[in-house]
């Protein structure tokens, strides 16, 4: 029997695996995470009426020259990462065509967005989808592949928007106890900052709950980008300050006395503001109009993370706690009136999902997807 030597097979093994790449739309969010999530799709519910679902994205994919979509993939929305779940099946069917809207004028009757060239790529079967079982990151994988059907692929032209539609007829996701699906989504806001809690917080005397951050971002044309925030469960009546910086502490969190951990990394602090008092409740808001600090609207911050959480003292000055850290993800534009996406989506569920002729419509939002070329 003939041999090959072992560096022609590598050869011939990395050139098939180069003949496959991958896309994101929209594409801004590559390597961002979206700032929205979406349950539209896949929905857990103990009725199966409900777990019916139709929905039409278009994608104003706008391609410089003609490709061939061999399959798509979904990731989880990492401002929910502390949800889990475990493996489900969706009994679903996925159509794609060259849409006859685009993602600023996708119609509410979903046959107008569908192309004479539909193509069924994945005909109506039962999709096995995998758990998540760990935390996640920031974004997070897209694991949630939708592999066409043996030879089935679709080839969209150069400069044309995408359809794709599914039908969801039923999943069992509420019978294998995950209560929630929360998909990565995107949309264009002024409050249109992504995040992700990450560490934990001390208790600070309320039995139930940790000491707990929330850290945001608002972009004000005039004023810039307000990083403001508040926390919850602190010590009654005590001394919050803000910490924000540019980079996480690595390795679970740097131990500050016995009940407090410093998640923003301590050589990369830029903020510190205070002190601010807590309520009974061990509560304080920070406002957008008077932030922790303002950062310029201007092009070189897009998209930058930014690192916070608080800490407390209690009202004798006698212990120091801490709350969970927060990732924000500033803005991917830098503009409020009306950045385009180039998505849009609409959308039944119910009894009349598949008998309906129009749905519910979304303009400049949509699920971000990945695409496999």
């Amino acid at each position: 029997m003939r041999r090959f030597p072992s560096v022609l097979v590598l050869a011939l093994l990395a050139g098939g695996a180069a003949a496959q790449t991958t896309m994101v739309f929209p594409p801004i969010f590559k390597d961002h995470a979206g700032n929205s999530s979406s349950s539209y799709l896949f929905r857990p519910s103990r009725t199966k009426n409900y777990r019916q679902v139709r929905f039409i994205e278009v994608n104003d994919l706008n391609l410089s020259k003609a490709a061939t979509i061999k399959g798509m993939a979904f990731r989880w929305y990492s401002g929910l990462n502390y949800y889990y779940h475990l493996p489900f099946q969706v009994d679903l069917e996925l159509t794609l065509s060259t849409a006859q809207t685009t993602g600023a004028s996708v119609s509410s009757t979903f046959a107008n967005n569908i192309g004479k060239d539909a193509t069924v790529v994945i005909s109506r079967k039962k999709v096995n989808f995998p758990p998540k079982l760990t935390y996640g990151t920031f974004p997070n994988p897209f694991i949630y592949n939708l592999f066409f059907d043996t030879g089935k692929t679709f080839t969209l032209a150069a400069g044309k928007s995408l359809c794709w539609e599914v039908k969801v007829h039923d999943n069992d996701l509420y019978a294998k106890g995950n209560p929630y699906m929360y998909l990565d989504g995107a949309y264009f806001s002024t409050y249109s900052t992504a995040y992700m809690d990450y560490g934990q917080g001390s208790s600070a005397g309320n039995p139930r709950y940790k000491f707990y951050c929330y850290i945001y971002d608002r972009l004000i044309p005039s004023t810039g980008h307000s990083v403001y925030g508040s926390c919850y469960y602190g010590p009654a009546f005590g001394k919050a300050f803000a910490v924000i910086g540019l980079d996480k502490t690595p390795g679970g969190g740097l131990p500050i006395g016995p009940l407090a951990k410093l998640y923003v990394h301590p050589g990369k602090i830029i903020s510190v503001s205070g002190p601010y008092n807590l309520n009974y409740y061990g509560y304080t808001y920070v406002s957008s109009s008077n932030p922790f600090f303002r950062i310029p609207n201007q092009p070189a911050y897009l998209g930058t993370k930014l690192y916070g959480q608080f800490f407390a003292f209690d009202s004798g000055y006698k212990n120091l706690y801490g709350t969970n850290g927060r990732v924000v993800q500033l803005p991917l534009w830098a503009s409020t009136s009306g950045k385009t996406l180039g998505m849009g989506f609409v959308y039944r569920s119910g009894t009349t999902a598949f008998t309906s002729p129009t749905g519910y419509r979304r303009f400049n939002s949509g699920m971000i997807v990945q695409f496999t070329l």
